[in-house]
């Protein structure tokens, strides 16, 4: 019933785009009779036919289609597609992998929806505050290791790993940082580790079936090799004439690895 101004058509343009449901949108006018006609020219996006997650590592991408409010036989919305990728971005953090992002959305001529997702990858893994020899094996335990994606729960049971083999009596929480190589994002790991003292000495009293015994505990790290243990231990109490004695006495020798090549377990 009245004119059309040019700042709501304006206004009445934005909304329509901001909707995501087109990809141009044009408006002009036509004179009919003593009225002017205001139409509005669109071009719709294309209906999805098809929906594809890629990425560069297996991330559990299949699973994220589910997750997402885009669906095969829909209109091509730009603007749910921006919260579909919020929602892929949350859940890979949810699932450890905290440095993947969505790289971009597009759709093809056969109307196939792609997403790739960029999961960047361990450039290195660093112990940092022990001898290279000894650092070299800590490593080797590790599932989080140079080519893998990055999983921060992998780098936990990692770090658990490294406290757990007896080697360091510190091992901080990982430093992580990200570089540049060249082919995108690649991550570095370094553990802050302290060494256990190689000899260690313990002295003191404990109970054994109501009797009180002295006992001597010695123990000496990386003894004929990295990571071998020797541990000698004896208790000392009184005898039946009340005459100090040694009562136990135990010597124990232990390789986690069978000369440092493979795990004992696997022999």
């Amino acid at each position: 019933g009245r004119r059309p101004a040019e700042y709501d058509i304006q206004k009445d343009l934005n909304t329509l785009y901001l909707s995501g449901y087109f990809q141009k949108i044009d408006a002009f006018t036509r004179p009919t009779g003593n009225k002017v006609m205001l139409i509005f020219s669109a071009i719709e996006n294309p209906l999805v036919l098809d929906i594809q997650i890629k990425g560069n590592g297996e991330v559990g991408l299949e699973s994220l289609a589910t997750i997402i409010d885009t669906k095969v036989g829909q209109v091509l919305n730009l603007k749910r597609i921006e919260q579909d990728k919020s929602k892929i971005e949350d859940q890979l953090k949810k699932n450890g992998y905290l440095f993947s992002k969505v790289q971009n959305v597009d759709i093809t001529s056969k109307n196939t929806l792609i997403i790739k997702v960029d999961s960047p990858k361990i450039m290195s893994v660093k112990l940092s505050g022990c001898s290279s020899s000894l650092a070299k094996i800590g490593l080797r335990d590790l599932d989080a290791v140079p080519g893998k994606i990055f999983n921060s729960d992998q780098v936990k049971k990692d770090r658990e790993r490294l406290i757990k083999a007896g080697y360091f009596s510190e091992v901080s929480v990982p430093e992580i940082s990200e570089t540049l190589p060249g082919k995108g994002t690649a991550i570095n790991i370094e553990y802050k580790v302290k060494e256990k003292p190689t000899n260690r000495v313990d002295v003191g009293i404990e109970l054994d079936r109501d009797i009180v015994l002295g006992f001597l505990s010695v123990g000496r790290n990386h003894f004929l090799m990295p990571t071998d243990v020797l541990t000698g231990k004896i208790q000392i109490g009184t005898d039946e004439s009340n005459m100090l004695a040694v009562r136990t006495y135990a010597l124990k020798y232990y390789q986690p690895w069978l000369l440092n090549l493979m795990p004992i377990s696997l022999v």
